[in-house]
This record gives C-alpha cells, structure tokens and sequence, in this order.
C-alpha cells in the first residue's frame, strides 16, 4: 500500500511516495486544487494582471533525493578508522588515508562519550569545562531540528562549555561586512529588504541589472524555484535586462539580456565608472543625495580622482575589467535614463562578486549607485527577482535576533546558558589557529545587534587548546577556499594535534571511505 508524506526541504515543498517502507518516486507538493489559498495578482504596467500557477516549484536537485538516499555509496553504519586507538596511538597522519572498520552504534556512543568526559572534566557542581572541544555545523544541509545550529546543537555544546567556532556569512559576505556600514544601520545583516518589490517592478521599473546574479539556478534554497515564472513574465513585457557576470549563465540564457563580462574581481571599478559617468553627465539624483545621503563630497572626490588623482573613468575602468570604455560609458547613460532595479544578488544582496577579495566594496558601490539614482523611488529598488511577491509577513526568529545565535538559542536556554567559555575560533582561520595553537581575529561572525561587533576582537587560546573537533552537516572540503588548510589540520601530529575528529558522514569511493556530510555516521 502506497503512503504519501510531505516534506519542506531547503529546496521547496515535496511530496514523498512511500511503498513497504521505501521511497518510490518525489514529486513537487501536491495539492488538490480547492485547498490552494487565494493566489495573490500583480499587475504590469499596461494593466495585465499576473497570478502564480497551482503547482510547487522545487529546486532541480531535490528531485535526486531519492537516488542520495539510495546510493550504493551511502554509509549506514558507525564506522571507526582502524588505526585510530582511543587508549593508544590515535594516528591522525593517516586521516583520509588508512581504511574503516563497522563498530556497532553503541560501540559508537561509548566512545564518543567517553571522549567528551576525557576533555570537558566536570567540576564539583557537576558544570562541565569543554574548552577542549569545539564544534560546528555547515551553513546549509539536511540538518532537520536536531542537528540546527539554532536549537538542541547549540544546547548540547552550550551545556560541555565548548570553544564556539564563530560562523562566517559565506552566502552574503561583502554585504555582510561593508553594506552595513552603507546603510547606517545593522538590523538586516547588510541585505536591503525584498517585500513587495515584485508589484513595485512590474509597475514602475524599467530596466533590470542583474550583478553578478544568476536567480534561475542559484535560487533553490527555501521558496524553491516558484520565482522562475516571474521572470518569464518580465520578459513577455518587455523588460529590458542587463547581466553583469563574467559567466553567460543561466537566466541571461533565458532571458536574452545584455551582457557584460568583468574579470572576477573587478566589479567595484565598473560601478565606480558608471557613478564617474553619471556625476560629469550631471544625470543622479541630487534631491536624494542631498536629503537622504551623507559623505556624497567625499565619494564624488574619490571618483572624480581629486582625492588619490586617478579619475575613475571609464577607460580607467576598462582597462581593468576588460569592458571596453565605450559600453561602460552606454550602460550608465541607459541607467539613468530608466527607471532601475539593482538585482545585485538573488536575495537583493549576494551573489559570487561580494565573495570576492574586497567583495565587501562591491556591495557598497551597488549601494552607492542605487542612491544616486534615487533609491526607493518607485521602480527604483535593490530587487533580486527572487523575493517580494504580495505576502502575509508574521514574525519569523532571523540570525540576528539576540536569542537565536549559535549557543545563544531559546532551546539552548531551556537549561543551559551560552557557554561560559571566553575563546573563540573564525570558520575561516580555525585550522592554521589550531595547528599553531594561537590566533586572533575581529568580529563575531553574524553581527547583527551592533555595527561595533564587527570590531570586537577574540584571542584562541584564553582557557587552553581544543582536542576535539565535532564536524557536522556539509564538507569544508569541497566548500570553503584553501580546502588543504582542512587536510593539514585533520592530518597534524604534535603537541596541538585534533585527538578526536566526528565528522558528520562518511561517503565510500573506490573501497575506501571518505568524508562527506550527513548526521548518522561516527568517526573517530
């Protein structure tokens, strides 16, 4: 007999096929029609009106749930690297290198146990002192509510008083660490807000520059792939596109825009041109400078070139991006003449470009741009293409709400403080920090209570040096930059060697095991 269950993945809302206790096939939601709330309707500016299909849309990837679910390569078991000695030699030089052995799930837990009572010893109260270990989840997997950063994750390592590895916003970086200090203000972690932008464009906008912006195949987390149509409407009426990406992706193929390929890194000399070009034509918005900009004398110093004396023209600008200084030059003319959304990212503000070295100037210079042509006039927006349909918008706890960092959580709360523990590691520098068994860095990841966080300064070590790191959910080695930092640190012997590594999963490849993501699987 057949049983169909739903699921919200991080790719969309699917529905599961279930016969005998397996998977049979995945399809997107599916819901009878009478039980479809009322869509919403925007309309263009001719007065056609637009309401979304009844059907789900879900990210491409989420339909192969089924074949990573069944792979032949998938590990089910604990397995337990065999020359790993938990009372002897525990060889972390051969990580990676030597083979696994199948211990049993309890095997598994008393190990693991054990190990977190080696290195987080409790005191007479019975509070433990886990500064010894430290632990981390990626920023996006099949993490369900127990493994959450947010919820009994963050409780569990709360509770040992762990070395917390502090997060960096990876999807939004330059906005993160430089739009805040555009904007004047912190509450949104850099990202300019989507709601209700989708009827704002349709009415009132006449161009579309997507920067480094790819939406038809990057847009797959969450809402899944439901904006897809928006943008096949824009195209029915004749929205004017622009691209700039040095990759011709995936929606410029759709959309047949015009394109311009800067060399990777040279996004911020492009829009200095186009505001160089805009301040001589005299054709930015001087109300809004004015009224609702501060530092604009400075800025036009800075890109006439009477501060460092290279003006930032448009030859300048080619030279560096490989654009030549002509269709610089009629790109901004055309921006501002029209009426422009800035889809500098799919959720407003991301995007490869503020990934980047410096990315975080490319994120102010989208935003300077959009102020000189008038930001928030009507079809004037920072707009991904992505968000900001007609919606009912309640509440929702976001990453910079003061009770829902990582060990700060309401679940971590229950019982259990924050750790007490006063050194912290950086996502980013943890393996050389490790190794060399000291280290300091500014900032607390996720700064969203105050610009000041973003220059507050943390030393490693302060209580001692970490032993055991506890990895779960998504592989730094395929993911993060400078992958064999990784390598060097699973793999170093001395005196600040990781004694335990729990990686999240273990995927085989050719008889061997290597290490991927998932929260089943044990390895010390």
């Amino acid at each position: 007999m057949e049983k169909v269950f739903t699921n919200l993945t991080t790719g969309g809302p699917i529905s599961v096929y279930v016969e005998d206790g397996k998977i049979t096939r995945i399809r997107p939601l599916q819901v009878p029609e009478e039980d479809y709330p009322k869509a919403w309707t925007v309309e263009d500016k001719t007065g056609k009106k637009y309401s979304p299909p009844k059907a789900m849309r879900v990210a491409q990837n989420i339909m192969a749930e089924k074949n990573r679910l069944y792979s032949k390569d998938r590990i089910l078991y604990p397995m337990k690297r065999v020359d790993w000695d938990p009372n002897g030699d525990r060889h972390p030089e051969t990580r990676g290198i030597s083979g696994y052995e199948r211990i049993s799930w309890d095997e598994a837990a008393t190990l693991l146990a054990n190990e977190i009572n080696r290195l987080a010893p409790r005191d007479e109260n019975g509070v433990f002192d886990g500064h010894a270990i430290t632990a981390l989840t990626g920023s996006h997997h099949n993490w369900g509510i127990v493994g959450y950063k947010m919820a009994p994750f963050g409780r569990f390592f709360s509770m040992l008083n762990y070395t917390p590895i502090l997060d960096n916003p990876d999807s939004w970086e330059g906005w993160m660490w430089g739009a805040p200090h555009m904007w004047g203000f912190y509450w949104r972690l850099g990202q300019p807000e989507q709601f209700d932008l989708l009827q704002d464009a349709f009415k009132n906008t006449d161009m579309v520059v997507f920067w480094s912006n790819d939406p038809d195949s990057t847009h797959g987390i969450y809402s899944g792939q439901e904006s897809n149509i928006w943008r096949v409407w824009m195209k029915e009426m004749g929205m004017k596109c622009v691209f700039i990406d040095p990759f011709y992706n995936y929606t410029n193929a759709v959309m047949d825009g015009t394109w311009f390929a800067p060399r990777p890194g040279t996004d911020t000399a492009l829009a200095a041109a186009i505001a160089y070009q805009w301040i001589i034509d005299d054709t930015y918005d001087h109300f809004y400078i004015e009224n609702r900009t501060v530092g604009f004398d400075e800025f036009k110093a800075y890109i006439l070139g009477e501060e460092d004396g290279i003006p930032k023209t448009p030859e300048w600008a080619g030279e560096k991006t490989g654009i030549p200084a002509r269709r610089i030059r009629a790109l901004a003319k055309e921006w501002a003449s029209k009426r422009v959304a800035l889809a500098g990212g799919v959720r407003g503000g991301e995007g490869s470009a503020c990934r980047t070295a410096y990315g975080t100037e490319e994120a102010r210079f989208l935003i300077a741009l959009s102020a000189m042509q008038g930001f928030g006039k009507p079809g004037v927006s920072i707009w991904g293409t992505t968000m900001g349909a007609p919606a009912d918008y309640t509440w929702f706890p976001g990453y910079a709400e003061p009770d829902s960092q990582m060990g700060k959580s309401r679940a971590a709360n229950i019982k259990y403080p924050a750790s007490k523990v006063t050194q912290r590691l950086y996502r980013l520098n943890y393996p050389e920090d490790i190794i060399k068994g000291s280290g300091e860095f500014i900032g607390d990841g996720f700064c969203g209570q105050s610009l000041a966080q973003q220059f507050n300064h943390h030393e490693y070590p302060i209580e001692g040096q970490v032993k055991m790191l506890w990895r779960y959910g998504g592989s730094f080695m395929g993911t993060m930059t400078e992958t064999n930092r990784y390598v060097k640190l699973y793999r170093h012997r001395g005196e600040n060697q990781l004694d335990c590594v729990q990686p999240g999963l273990l995927v085989r490849r050719r008889g061997k095991v290597c290490r991927h993501h998932s929260p089943r699987l044990h390895q010390p």
